[in-house]
């Protein structure tokens, strides 16, 4: 307890996540109607691509 309030409570999983609001993709959160105050910077992808043998 701290100032006589608790400052853990046990919960189970799925009742953490409820309270939590669940497994939310990243695109569930830019389509919610307050996005425009998520920061969202994500790093540039770098993806190399390289020549395929489609010779038997």
């Amino acid at each position: 307890m701290d100032r006589d309030r608790p400052t853990h409570v046990p919960l189970s999983m799925h009742e953490y996540l409820r309270l939590a609001g669940g497994n939310a993709s990243i695109i569930d959160v830019l389509a919610t109607p307050d996005a425009e105050g998520v920061e969202f910077d994500p790093p540039r992808a770098d993806i190399k691509t390289r020549q395929v043998n489609l010779s038997c």
